[in-house]
């Protein structure tokens, strides 16, 4: 009797007892990505590498390395599949005089499943995911039978066994623990845990590519400040390889870079030299990336950011002090700098704040070579108490003045009589 008991015992502890294991991942054939080769260029594919020998009669040669070992020769043609060992596999896509395509598998791990969420459920309960529901009809010694159905509504709402009319009964199955089984392709119920009055379900949703790409930048950039553009790929999704991004600006710099996968978060930083324009402008970063998840289904994403580019001739102006007395002076300063490439003509015109004068015209004319900047100084004095608006200065440039700039807003003084 003694020996019964535990013998119970121990069943019962391995039964109930919670496992792990990882329903997001599988063994499938991974899709590497596409490849163009010719008999002076090879393919490198993760740790092998195709190289073409010769075309002819219709036919590719191709050979395969692993880890610059000889491992195998084929003789393809167009939209031949060859495998070797139930792990690499290559199909023939394209075929011409000097040239092949390829596409290139791995088998392997790949996560494919994102959790759902976990649920508790005794014999006739159920419990919905999406677009279908869970019901457990009764536990037969170690094991849980459940019915698995789907909405045929596609309604948002919960859907519950009340009402079969939209359901679509799609399987009774037996599940032991650690079981798992796949429903439309849409939905895996795993059985985590199993205990004498209830069960813990786990449902997986498939992933799909989610990749966000953000291109951080400031709004504003002189001709003379180099645009540091770092473009962030957040993944959230399903792994992607043979991934290529390329990046264009309207002024016509091109950048790009490979990665061989995307799973996880990464950065492309570029450099792009904005346009001297002798008008302010917008410069437009185009961003493209492209590459094959695991079933060989291609993905792309892209992403857009506009800078302006303020002209290429700069005007500052400043005055000091910000508070004064009547009897007292405003020394103003104003900056006028050349970015450009080509020497400029400038005439500069400042205007003065209401209850202030001063001795000298506040009209300029100079010239200004690449590069150069001209400062000019005056004074100018109040003649009555308040808080007065700096005004802008304006400097005008290029055949018959069509262009201008103005210096930024000025600083507000606060005048007191004393």
């Amino acid at each position: 009797m003694g020996l019964r008991m535990g013998l119970a015992a121990i069943v019962l502890v391995a039964w109930c007892a919670p496992v792990a294991g990882n329903c997001c991942v599988e063994d499938v054939w991974i899709c590497y990505g596409v490849y163009d080769i010719n008999v002076s260029h090879r393919a490198a594919i993760d740790d092998y590498t195709v190289k073409l020998r010769e075309i002819e009669n219709g036919s590719a040669v191709l050979v395969l390395y692993q880890r610059n070992q000889f491992k195998d020769i084929y003789t393809m043609s167009e939209s031949d599949t060859e495998i070797y060992f139930n792990r690499f596999r290559i199909t023939l896509l394209r075929l011409e005089d000097e040239s092949v395509t390829i596409k290139a598998y791995k088998y392997g791990k790949e996560r494919l499943w994102g959790k759902e969420g976990a649920v508790e459920l005794a014999i006739g309960e159920n419990a919905s995911t999406g677009e279908y529901l869970i019901s457990v009809i009764d536990f037969e010694n170690e094991s849980v039978n459940l019915s698995i159905y789907r909405n045929g509504a596609r309604s948002t709402h919960p859907i519950n066994l009340t009402n079969l009319t939209n359901l679509t009964h799609l399987a009774c199955d037996k599940f032991d623990v650690r079981d798992s089984h796949v429903y439309d392709g849409e939905l895996k119920v795993y059985l985590r845990y199993l205990c004498d009055d209830y069960c813990i379900i786990e449902t997986y949703l498939p992933l799909s590519p989610d990749l966000v790409i953000n291109i951080t930048t400031d709004d504003v950039y002189q001709p003379d400040q180099m645009i540091h553009c770092p473009i962030g790929f957040k993944n959230s999704g399903l792994p992607v390889r043979d991934f290529y991004i390329e990046v264009k600006a309207t002024n016509g710099q091109e950048f790009s870079t490979y990665y061989p996968v995307i799973d996880q978060d990464a950065t492309f930083d570029v450099t792009i030299d904005p346009p001297a324009l002798p008008y302010q402008s917008n410069l437009s970063i185009a961003v493209d990336a492209s590459g094959y998840i695991w079933n060989g289904d291609r993905y792309s994403v892209s992403g857009r950011r506009n800078v302006t580019i303020t002209p290429y001739i700069v005007a500052r102006k400043t005055v000091a002090p910000v508070e004064l007395t009547l009897r007292e002076t405003a020394s103003v300063t104003i900056t006028v700098k050349n970015l450009g490439d080509e020497n400029v003509e400038i005439l500069l015109a400042d205007a003065l704040p209401h209850g202030f004068e001063t001795d000298v015209a506040t009209e300029w004319t100079f010239s200004l070579a690449p590069m150069q900047s001209q400062n000019i100084t005056y004074e100018m004095s109040p003649e009555e108490v308040g808080k007065f608006e700096i005004p802008v200065c304006t400097a005008e440039y290029g055949e018959e003045s069509e262009y201008s700039v103005s210096s930024s807003p000025g600083n507000e003084n606060e005048n007191e009589n004393e």
